[in-house]
């Protein structure tokens, strides 16, 4: 199996609008933590006032569930750091977990920056 690099990840996700998939929502803002052989992440969209009626939220939740993703809150365990990024006014922290795959912090954060997130 081969293995993609943590800049590889956070590049596919912001380009291929992989920021669409959520789970878990509520209050403009939805959940979601995939974890694969390979991965695990937890991402957070919060909407803000683009969503007033939920539905944006509710779509994502239905996303997360077909891919097998676990709605609620991010998990804090083995947390390695939080990439956040905000585009078209909808915010996405995407946090990363050490207990799938070699990720640090080191790695997430150089990521980040190159999709000009804030890390942390």
């Amino acid at each position: 199996m081969k293995k993609i690099g943590i800049v590889a990840v956070l590049s596919f996700i912001a380009a291929a609008g992989i920021l669409s998939v959520g789970c878990g929502s509520g209050g403009g803002g939805v959940s979601c933590d995939l974890k694969t052989s390979t991965s695990h992440i937890c991402t957070t969209y919060d909407y803000g006032s683009l969503d007033p009626s939920g539905a944006a939220a509710s779509a994502e939740a239905s996303a997360c569930t077909m891919q097998k993703g676990t709605s609620g809150s991010c998990p804090s365990t083995a947390s390695v750091g939080t990439c956040t990024v905000t585009s078209g006014g909808v915010s996405s922290a995407i946090t990363y977990y050490s207990d799938v795959g070699m990720v640090t912090a080191a790695s997430v954060k150089m990521a980040c920056a190159s999709i000009k997130g804030t890390f942390k």
